[in-house]
């Protein structure tokens, strides 16, 4: 089965059918000064990356298209530092959301015009 979700310490990514949910704990969102949830529907996403802090960890970050450029992680909301244990899964996880906005830009360019009258 296909990963579908990586794990934080302080927060968790989730990947849905409906897009992606980025969980914080209270904490973690009262320091970043961010939402404690981020519910990101797939228009909204314009493709996640992989980064490595300088200490090694893995960072799963995801782009929002409606979103400035963050350029820490830290300061990211749309990123997550994920466990080391993890961090096999995490690969996965992102050639997954890649994959989900790819089709559907897909999609949307070869949806046929609509004809307004």
């Amino acid at each position: 089965m296909a990963a579908t979700h990586v794990s934080g310490r302080h927060a968790r990514l989730d990947v849905s059918i409906d897009g992606v949910r980025i969980t914080r704990t209270a904490s973690d969102a009262a320091r970043r000064h961010v939402e404690r949830v981020y519910e990101l529907e797939w228009d909204r996403i314009a493709g996640a990356t992989l980064e490595t802090s300088r200490k090694g960890r893995t960072i799963v970050r995801v782009a929002v298209a409606d979103a400035p450029a963050v350029a820490k992680h830290r300061d990211d909301p749309y990123a997550i530092k994920v466990l080391r244990a993890e961090a096999g899964s995490a690969p996965a996880v992102v050639d997954l959301i890649e994959h989900e906005v790819q089709v559907r830009r897909r999609w949307r360019e070869q949806a046929p015009a609509t004809a307004t009258s």
